[in-house]
């Protein structure tokens, strides 16, 4: 028994590695095996295979002592290929580790309910073993099909949700943990006790896993119902722009009567050098362009217009050309072109004053694909996805937005370049 034991958390142990380091790639970034951890990979394993020799409690320093130089190890071995995100790493490390613990205790706990005497190692590793095969499975078919919406969903979680998962984490695996314990308390003894024990604590687990995916939805409802609310903003900014316009062009007309009486009475006078200086008077006066943007769609046309001057105002500017299909949803379309021009103007404000920033908008309808490419300078070598504001619970939702917009729509979106210019790109079918 004690060879299958030791194989078995061997083939565990070699698990744990593969899939915390899914859970790392799947929720934070995609992690790069360093050459420091291969030379770490052997000691891992060793003190692993130690430990599973010792665990029947016949040398319990040794055991100790290589229990938990194995975890350490572990930890080490996950951090030291995620650098950037030690914290993360070790969080995600930890909680694998107690939710394999709790089905470790869960199986024991199950299986003392039809057997009395059994090989409780044995039963352990087994469980072990169906839970992380079970997490491979699945956690590959998570990265191949749902990677962008789970990690962007997960930073919608506040901070202090993070901590409180763990702590109840912990303390139903202590509490699964002492059930799994032989022991003649009353309590636990009892079958059916242990039986609805069990259930309790997946239904709490359950609990758990509910309460996160609702902080997840309130999260993004109120980034959602934020955004919505800056674009009703500038959809009233808008429309006081065109009744400005009107307004003007009231006056215009008003003044053109009265620009044709004056000249006509000096040309009638024959006074043609004051006739040329009137002219020239008159086309001197500033003309005002409701739109700067032919795009084919006029609600493109209008935002455009109105980040145009925002951009304007820290000194950048947009360039347009191609062509936005009129078959896009006005919600849709502000959606991702909004918040990819709001991305753009951020990034540009950290240019310095000397740079001259410009944003490229590029668009083309190629066999009913829609096809929008944004470009802008990026001052940050760094991950562009990731918002600068300070409240980064509250913020960086546009990129996620857009992703979801243009998927929803049927397409995809790429970003092939961010260093040192930010390149994005969105296609989608049109009808």
């Amino acid at each position: 028994m004690t060879l299958i034991n030791t194989i078995l958390f061997s083939l565990i142990s070699v698990l744990y590695l593969s899939n915390i380091i899914q859970c790392i790639s799947l929720t934070v970034k995609r992690v790069n095996i360093r050459t420091l951890s291969y030379i770490l990979l052997p000691f891992y394993l060793i003190f692993g295979i130690v430990c599973s020799l010792y665990i029947d409690g016949n040398k319990p320093i040794i055991y100790l002592i290589s229990t938990v130089c194995f975890y350490v190890l572990l930890f080490v071995w996950t951090t030291i290929n995620n650098k950037p995100k030690v914290l993360s790493s070790v969080y995600v490390t930890a909680v694998f580790l107690t939710i394999d613990s709790i089905f470790q205790s869960i199986g024991c706990i199950l299986i003392e309910l039809f057997v009395k005497d059994f090989d409780r190692v044995m039963v352990l590793n087994i469980s072990s073993l169906i839970f992380n095969i079970a997490a491979l499975i699945l956690l590959r078919t998570l990265q191949k099909n749902h990677k962008n919406q789970i990690r962007n969903s997960i930073k919608l979680i506040p901070k202090r949700l993070y901590i409180m998962i763990l702590i109840v984490l912990i303390i139903i695996g202590e509490l699964c943990g002492n059930m799994a314990v032989e022991g003649d308390e009353a309590f636990f003894g009892n079958k059916i006790n242990s039986f609805l024990t069990a259930v309790t604590i997946i239904l709490f687990l359950v609990i758990i896993i509910s309460f996160v995916f609702s902080s997840i939805s309130r999260q993004y409802y109120e980034s959602i119902s934020g955004i919505m609310e800056k674009q009703m903003i500038d959809q009233v900014e808008h429309y006081k722009k065109i009744n400005k316009l009107t307004d003007d062009l009231r006056e215009f007309r008003h003044d053109y009567k009265n620009h044709m009486v004056c000249l006509q009475a000096t040309l009638e006078k024959k006074q043609l050098d004051e006739a040329l200086d009137y002219v020239k008077s008159i086309t001197k006066q500033e003309i005002i362009d409701a739109n700067k943007f032919s795009s084919g769609n006029q609600i493109a046309d209008s935002i455009l217009s109105e980040k145009s001057e925002s951009s304007a105002n820290i000194g950048t500017q947009i360039k347009f050309s191609g062509f936005i299909s009129d078959e896009i949803a006005a919600v849709d379309l502000c959606a991702m072109l909004s918040n990819a021009l709001d991305n753009a103007i951020e990034a540009c404000e950290k240019l310095s004053s000397a740079d001259s920033a410009v944003i490229t908008v590029k668009c083309a309808v190629v066999q009913n694909v829609q096809v929008i490419k944004l470009s802008n300078p990026n001052p940050d070598n760094k991950n562009s996805t990731e918002t600068s504001k300070l409240d980064k619970e509250n913020h960086g939702f546009g990129l996620y937005n857009i992703r979801r917009t243009v998927e929803k729509l049927g397409g995809e979106m790429r970003i092939p370049k961010q260093f040192p210019e930010f390149v994005l790109e969105l296609e989608f079918p049109i009808k």
